[in-house]
């Protein structure tokens, strides 16, 4: 290892150890709110440049070398699965055209690439108005810490708050402004950067994270691949005042069989007609919006085997509902 290579992990350490509080007791997790979509109306803008910096593939092995998946762009612009990976304790500092302001609701969406939902590489999140006094948001994890979450486990995102990488590809994690509101140094009318930073999963105190009540992040570790810890899709700055608003019959159906072959059935306890689209995880759309029923399968045999999204609405006017499916 050069000493250009040194430097850049021992800076990485430093911050990481002088962020860390000291541990105090865990906490109940708050309501979250819904994970924002990809293509979802409330989405205003995208982060426009992204600065990467790498950490290690292992925390406890600088022989190891450095992350490598993905450039610096790759971070930027709308959320397509194409991600930049930060390695273990890596940062990535993103801004925008315009500054990021406190909404009602959420004000901007992180997107990871977690394939399930459930295999959850973490981060922190923060910050700033001028790049130089940085908010932490206050994070949650109440993961146990009694056996390490090895390299392809998987995490309940029910035990975590405030943390992005907790929802599936194409479904970003949401941060409200108003959460750090009363922060000194912070203008939450006037929020230029984001900043990302990876969990380091270990349970290892020399090298673990902590939550902000002084919790230790359990995410799965180590992950010594060029791919190595957060890998970063996109940052969306978000305005919820302007989604269309659910249909709440359109909201309670479900979808079946599952997993389906040849046809996909909707139950929804309303006769009129439902517009629907098949988008695969990667936001790529499958097909044109058609119309069906209760008793009109949707055609999904042209599919591949494994995971879809079908996005469903009554009208143009109300939010696209999104459901999950399996194609066997």
């Amino acid at each position: 290892m050069n000493s250009l290579q040194m430097k850049h992990l021992s800076a990485i350490f430093l911050f990481l150890a002088f962020c860390n509080p000291a541990p105090s007791w865990s906490q109940t997790i708050p309501a979250d709110y819904t994970p924002v979509y990809r293509y979802s109306s409330a989405i205003t803008g995208w982060a426009t440049s992204c600065v990467v910096l790498r950490g290690p593939v292992r925390a406890d092995d600088p022989e190891a070398g450095f992350a490598s998946f993905g450039m610096d762009k790759d971070g930027t612009g709308p959320a397509d699965n194409v991600v930049v990976s930060l390695g273990d304790g890596g940062m990535a500092i993103l801004s925008f055209s315009e500054p990021v302001i406190n909404n009602v609701g959420p004000d901007f969406a992180v997107f990871e690439n977690s394939f399930d939902g459930k295999y959850l590489e973490l981060a922190f999140v923060e910050v700033s108005s001028d790049s130089i006094r940085w908010v932490r948001f206050p994070s949650v994890s109440e993961t146990r810490i009694s056996s390490q979450v090895g390299t392809f486990g998987t995490l309940d995102p029910g035990m975590i708050h405030n943390l992005a990488g907790k929802h599936p590809v194409m479904f970003g994690t949401p941060f409200c402004l108003e959460d750090v509101a009363d922060s000194a140094g912070l203008d939450v009318n006037n929020v230029k950067y984001v900043r990302i930073i990876d969990v380091v999963g270990s349970i290892n105190p020399d090298y673990a994270s902590y939550d902000s009540y002084g919790n230790i992040i359990n995410d799965p570790w180590p992950t010594p691949f060029p791919q190595s810890g957060f890998d970063l899709d996109a940052v969306a700055v978000v305005d919820i005042s302007l989604v269309g608003i659910e249909d709440p019959e359109v909201n309670s159906l479900s979808v079946y069989p599952v997993p389906a072959s040849d046809f996909l059935y909707i139950k929804t306890g309303i006769s009129d007609l439902l517009s629907v689209r098949v988008v695969d995880t990667g936001g790529r759309i499958m097909s044109d919006w058609y119309e069906v029923t209760e008793e009109r399968g949707i055609p999904i045999g042209y599919l591949s085997p494994g995971v879809w999204l079908l996005e469903i609405r009554r009208d143009l006017i109300s939010a696209p509902v999104v459901r999950k499916f399996i194609r066997k």
